[in-house]
Formats: C-alpha cells, sequence, structure tokens
C-alpha cells in the first residue's frame, strides 16, 4: 500500500467503484489512464496513515479532460495598435495555439482583413508543416502581405483549419486595428473660422 490512493471515476461516481492509484509519496504526480475526451470526472484522495488506517478522503475533486484534436489562433502578434505608419506590404503574425491532448502538424491556418479573406498559396503559405505540442504557442507570420498604408480601421481574422479539430469555438481569433488617421487640412484662415474639433 502506498502513502496516497487516489480513486477516480466517472462525475458523480459511487467511492468504492473507482479506478484507484496507490502512490508513494515521494510521488509528485499521477498519471490517471484511459480517461475521455471533453468528459467531466470526480477524483478523491486519502492519506494511508498505516495498513489498517486511512485518512478522511478528500474529495470529490471535479475535473474536465480537454479534447484530443484541438488547434486554434490565440492571437495577433503583428501588427498591433503599436505600430505606427504601417506600408502596403505588411506581414501579418499570428500565434498558433494546440488547445488539445495530442500534438499537431499538417493543418491550414488563414486571414482576412474587413471580412475579406486572403489569397493565401497553399501550400506555400498557411499550411503548418511543424509538430505544436499540448498547451504549445507558436508565432508565426504569413508569407502573404496585406496593404495597411490607408489610415482607419481594419478588423484582422485569424483561424485555423484542421479535418479532425473537435473543438471549433476556438479556431479563430479577431482583432480590430485603427491606424493612424491623417490630419485635416485646411487653408484661408482669412475668416478666423476653425474646422471642427479644432482649438
Amino acid at each position: 500500500i502506498g502513502d496516497f490512493v487516489v480513486e477516480y471515476g466517472p462525475l458523480g461516481f459511487t467511492k468504492g467503484t473507482g479506478t484507484v492509484l496507490n502512490l508513494d509519496a515521494s510521488e509528485k504526480s499521477a498519471k490517471l489512464q484511459n480517461l475521455q475526451e471533453d468528459t467531466y470526472y470526480d477524483a478523491y484522495i486519502l492519506s494511508v496513515c498505516d495498513t489498517n488506517n486511512v485518512s478522511k478522503p478528500i474529495g470529490p475533486v471535479t475535473f474536465k479532460t480537454i479534447f484530443f484534436n484541438d488547434v486554434g489562433v490565440a492571437g495577433v502578434a503583428y501588427p498591433t495598435d503599436e505600430n505606427c505608419n504601417l506600408t502596403s506590404s505588411e506581414n501579418i503574425a499570428i500565434q498558433l495555439a494546440n488547445f488539445g491532448q495530442s500534438p499537431q502538424s499538417l493543418f491550414n491556418f488563414k486571414f482576412a482583413v474587413n471580412g475579406i479573406p486572403a489569397a493565401i498559396p497553399i501550400p506555400s503559405d498557411g499550411f503548418f508543416t511543424g509538430v505544436l505540442g499540448n498547451d504549445s504557442l507558436l508565432t508565426i507570420e504569413f508569407e502573404t502581405p496585406y496593404n495597411f498604408s490607408k489610415p482607419g480601421y481594419y478588423l484582422i481574422e485569424a483561424w485555423t483549419e484542421m479535418e479532425t479539430d473537435n473543438d471549433l469555438s476556438n479556431d479563430t481569433f479577431r482583432y480590430e486595428l485603427i491606424t493612424a488617421l491623417s490630419k485635416p487640412l485646411m487653408e484661408d484662415f482669412e475668416a478666423g473660422v476653425l474646422p471642427d474639433n479644432w482649438t
């Protein structure tokens, strides 16, 4: 018998009917086996004092597993509101994220500006061939540039496309960008009248 006992099972399971792990006090973690994805479970933890005595159980501790396959875009790294004087040929950089349990590779990533998808030539751009591990974040830049030279409002949307993705709700990230507006120009101040909003 180990120094700790962990018993786990489906949400609401009756104690004594779950899967039991006996752990030595020196172990800092335990790996729970055969869990289903996107599922709630309960666990109880007991301390073993000796062969005849155990502590009152702590629990149930309720937790939910994540999906096996789940990638998406977690953010836009470039451009941001801090970037001034954007040009007619700016590369957009995004943060790809693996929200799932399994490492992922070979999936598409795309972007649109103001609702118009960019013409990304896949697979030369927008096709991820590396390996994105569990709970990993990777900043990647599109090779296809966008024209941000006209001052004003831009809605950048970036997303992933993977056939085996189990959760589509976190695939897309939206970022609103307002670039510097050009100052109004007015001539002939002889009348002494200023434009609206000027002091």
